[in-house]
């Protein structure tokens, strides 16, 4: 009896409508590149060492009595299949094009791009060669909520997970490391299995030649120009399920709110020392936005790998001051907000 190897990948694509599998992810196999929507973990994160964290398949039944006049279980009813647990962690960077510059030109790669949008962020384009994501807000599929279809390989094994959405995007902004984008996705259902498949060869391009931009010489916009210890912003989705005889497996996903959230460690400005109590007790709408650009952004003949981030209007919800070292920063949490739908927010790559 041999022993069975492991390798990893998957990749991602958008659906048409919430109950229509993507038939080009879903066929994927060979020689596979960035245009097929394969994603490049973070090697420090998931399993594997491959930014993939597997899901948990679990199975969802009916149990049926025990054997009577014993505590002997009797085999259950099959319902379906959960999958549970199934997260990508990527470098946050660059798509590597050498600006021309063009509209559109420093659009991400097609699976990353499918994961912002399948997180509630609708792509579009900027001034050439800018890319920006903002907040949807129109309907779509039913709802806000965008749906894809995710292909996982492991080994000789592969499963398409239909109906995908994410519950959250977290951007994790590390001093002296790296922007790293984790995906936390909410699977519809199960599609397809299959054993004994060829596992496939990956090109990831890009996502595997260019380096992430080093968070350094780099402050944040709120308040006044300051650095941070620790910045993570949260696109938070408030999903769950509901009954519907139409669908695989007889449930959907359907979406009921979303949060940008942010929580933060900042070096306190001696000029304005109560700026973060003065922002957790304003009555009035909030003005500030907490925001940074990353890396210089492309010129014509230059290499377009430079991120800019807005959460706006942040609204405090907790501040606590907190020393580092003999230096003081407050710890905040808080949420972007906005005078008008989706204008909460903006992710620009450039």
């Amino acid at each position: 009896m041999a022993d069975q190897g492991y390798e990893i990948g998957l990749a991602v694509g958008l659906q048409n409508d919430i109950d229509t599998v993507n038939a080009t992810v879903s066929a994927l196999s060979g020689a596979l590149d960035e245009t097929d929507g394969i994603v490049l973990g973070d090697r420090e994160s998931g399993d594997f060492a491959s930014g993939i964290t597997v899901p948990k398949f679990v199975r969802e039944n009916r149990a049926v009595a025990d054997v009577s006049g014993s505590f002997t279980p009797q085999a259950s009813s099959f319902l379906r299949v959960g999958a549970d647990g199934l997260e990508v962690t990527w470098q946050v960077k660059g798509n590597g094009a050498t600006a021309t510059p063009a509209a559109g030109e420093a659009k991400p790669d097609a699976g990353i791009d499918a994961l912002h949008e399948m997180a509630g962020l609708v792509g579009a384009n900027g001034t050439a060669p800018v890319y920006d994501y903002t907040p949807r807000v129109s309907a779509t599929s039913g709802g806000i909520t965008k749906y894809g279809t995710v292909k996982l390989w492991i080994a000789d094994l592969s499963w398409v997970l239909k109906s995908c959405t994410i519950r959250d995007l977290r951007f994790t902004v590390q001093p002296s490391g790296i922007v790293l984008a984790t995906a936390r996705l909410e699977v519809g259902s199960v599609d397809a299995f299959a054993d004994g498949v060829t596992f496939p060869t990956f090109d990831y391009g890009s996502q595997a030649t260019l380096s992430a931009q080093t968070v350094e010489s780099v402050t944040t916009s709120w308040g006044s120009a300051r650095g941070w210890e620790s910045l993570e912003i949260s696109i938070a989705n408030d999903l769950g399920t509901a009954q519907d005889s139409a669908k695989a497996g007889g449930v959907r996903v359907i979406q009921s709110g979303r949060r940008i959230n942010v929580s933060a460690s900042i070096y306190v400005d001696s000029g304005d020392s109560d700026f973060e109590y003065q922002e957790l007790i304003r009555v009035t709408s909030p003005t500030g936005d907490l925001g940074f650009q990353l890396g210089a952004a492309a010129g014509a003949a230059e290499t377009i790998n430079a991120i800019n981030f807005e959460a706006r209007n942040v609204e405090l919800v907790g501040m606590k001051p907190a020393p580092t070292g003999s230096v003081l920063v407050a710890e905040i949490e808080g949420h972007s907000t906005g005078l008008t739908a989706g204008s909460e927010a903006l992710f620009r790559y450039n």
